[in-house]
């Protein structure tokens, strides 16, 4: 953990070589003066409405259902964005200068929240790594003085300042992002992911983040190390919803997701080079729209499709420190700080960034499958202990024609699966251990009985019944013989009706020219049987209480 500090203030004590330029601070900061014991979190934060973190809200299941179902409405907000992107959308403004104003704005807003997150957080994952207040003080100046831009506008250096140190020496009730205590998350995954790594490599990402972001110059034609961020269509869908005064909403009756209206959004407008955070109204008086556009979510979608996605480093129109930086950056870091801007937004964070390696990867997705399979398989063998030799759970189920009747083949066949319980029950055919044996019927009976029941209408429901017995007649002398070569049958009822009804289906909605009963002869129906899992140990238990009462009624008594 000492290393990470030595990197991370290494790092930020380089010289700044930054455009200069006047920063001024924004309205709220004027009024609340140096931050002193006046400063309220509720009225500076940009935030606190977006999404609530704090777990003690959190009473009941409905709450953990609502925080997942929203963070997966947030990227299937960015799906759907790109998809839109897919369609031709032409955007064009009255002046240039009116659609470089959206732009810098939208990046200003981007600017705006993510500094105000990262104040936030940054304090937080200090204290969890145990950083003294002269070690997090000495990183928070060398990240302002090093990598803010002079044209910072949306907030001065000096009160961001501020708002790192009260933070940090203040109660700050900023959640980090985390899972702890979900019941839709695995309970195991610090075994995979050690926790203490897992916050060093977010606090990591964090200072990338907040490098990327605070050293915007301003300009809307060169967005700076911003520029994996413009390109997520998950993040922009999220900002353009912020600008449109838009929100996820959840409908618990179906967990389904909906845009609701929500006036608390942040929205921050430029003027020219001065960003500062507004009203909505004040927002909308001045926003400017694209031609023949009404609405503030489309133009700024739009505006992504056409412009924003495109983005790319632009290194030679970069200050010489930044360029380096742009020239340096992997595909894998850029994704990483995407990620950790939305674990940052969402409360949710990306397992990815906690691990190691990327070979981590699959022991993360594997863990809520073992962890769900294991949970069940205990509780499942709690239940056995109790339950199990008490009753005969046994089901023989028929498996749906469509697994296993191929009409072209021209062959007649039945399956069924012998289950024990839902784990069983779960799939048809998969993964069980397969028998079968055949019934032998006559081709003339066959061709007979396919005759008579196409000839017959629906008021015929005597001869139909009289028919079917005819057939299960045919059926039982093969039926009976097999069961008497089971050891446990799978069966004690009329298996010989289940068959004679499917067989019946098959042989009328078969067109002819694939089942062909002319000739003699006689016709096979293979009759398939699958075992399960938990009905093959089952049926092993009661062979063996089987074998155990033989063996004590052959033992003498004294």
């Amino acid at each position: 953990m000492k290393a990470l500090k030595i990197i991370v203030l290494t790092a930020l004590m380089l010289p700044a070589v930054l455009q200069r330029a006047y920063a001024l601070a924004p309205v709220e900061s004027l009024v609340l003066g140096n931050f002193s014991d006046e400063y309220s979190e509720n009225k500076t934060d940009p935030l606190n409405y977006v999404y609530s973190r704090d777990k003690s809200i959190k009473s009941s299941t409905s709450e953990f259902k609502k925080e997942l179902a929203i963070y997966r409405g947030f990227y299937e907000e960015g799906k759907n964005t790109a998809n839109y992107c897919r369609e031709n959308h032409p955007l064009q403004y009255a002046t240039e200068w009116e659609k470089v104003q959206v732009k810098r704005s939208t990046m200003g807003l981007i600017q705006y929240i993510g500094l105000d997150l990262i104040s936030r957080a940054l304090p937080q994952y200090a204290k969890a790594l145990e950083y003294t207040r002269e070690e997090y003080v000495n990183m928070v100046d060398g990240l302002v003085g090093n990598y803010c831009s002079t044209n910072l506008s949306v907030i001065s250096k000096r009160e961001l300042l501020n708002n790192f140190y009260i933070k940090f020496d203040k109660e700050n009730s900023f959640k980090l992002p985390s899972v702890e205590g979900n019941p839709y998350f695995p309970d195991n995954l610090e075994s995979y992911l050690p926790a203490r790594k897992g916050l060093e490599h977010e606090m990591l990402y964090t200072v990338k983040l907040f490098q990327s972001l605070c050293s915007w110059s301003g300009s809307p034609t060169n967005p700076g190390l911003m520029v994996p961020i413009l390109k997520n269509s998950a993040l922009m869908s999220f900002f353009a919803r912020q600008m449109s005064n838009k929100s996820i909403g959840w409908k618990e009756i179906d967990n389904s997701l909906f845009l609701k209206e929500d006036k608390q959004t942040a929205q921050v407008w430029c003027d020219n080079l001065i960003c500062r955070k507004v009203s909505s109204e004040t927002f909308m008086n001045k926003f400017f729209f694209s031609v023949g556009g009404t609405n503030v979510n489309d133009d700024i979608k739009r505006l992504y499709c056409e412009d924003f996605r495109n983005s790319d480093f632009k290194p030679k129109e970069s200050d010489p420190r930044l360029a380096k930086m742009m020239n340096s950056m992997s595909f894998d870091e850029e994704n990483f700080i995407n990620s950790q801007f939305i674990a940052l937004i969402t409360g949710v964070p990306d397992f990815f960034i906690r691990a190691e390696t990327f070979n981590q990867g699959a022991d993360i997705f594997r863990s809520s499958i073992d962890y769900t399979w294991n949970k069940w398989a205990k509780n499942m063998s709690e239940n056995f202990t109790r339950d199990l030799f008490f009753e005969e759970p046994l089901t023989l189920e028929q498996v749906d024609t469509n697994q296993y009747y191929d009409f072209r083949s021209g062959k007649l066949k039945i399956a069924f699966d012998v289950n024990l319980g839902e784990f069983d029950r779960i799939n048809q055919r998969a993964g069980k251990v397969k028998v079968n044996f055949n019934i032998q019927v006559q081709n003339s009976f066959l061709n007979f009985y396919r005759n008579s029941m196409k000839a017959l209408t629906f008021k015929d429901v005597e001869e139909k019944v009289r028919l079917k017995k005819r057939l299960k007649m045919q059926l039982t002398k093969d039926v009976t013989a097999a069961r008497e070569k089971f050891i446990i049958p799978p069966w004690r009822g009329d298996l010989e009706e289940l068959i004679a009804n499917e067989i019946t289906s098959q042989i009328i909605d078969t067109p002819e020219k694939f089942l062909d009963f002319s000739g003699p002869g006689m016709r096979p129906i293979e009759v398939e049987i699958n075992y399960g899992l938990f009905a093959l140990k089952y049926i092993n238990h009661q062979l063996n209480v089987r074998k155990g009462r033989a063996n004590s009624a052959l033992i003498p008594k004294k």
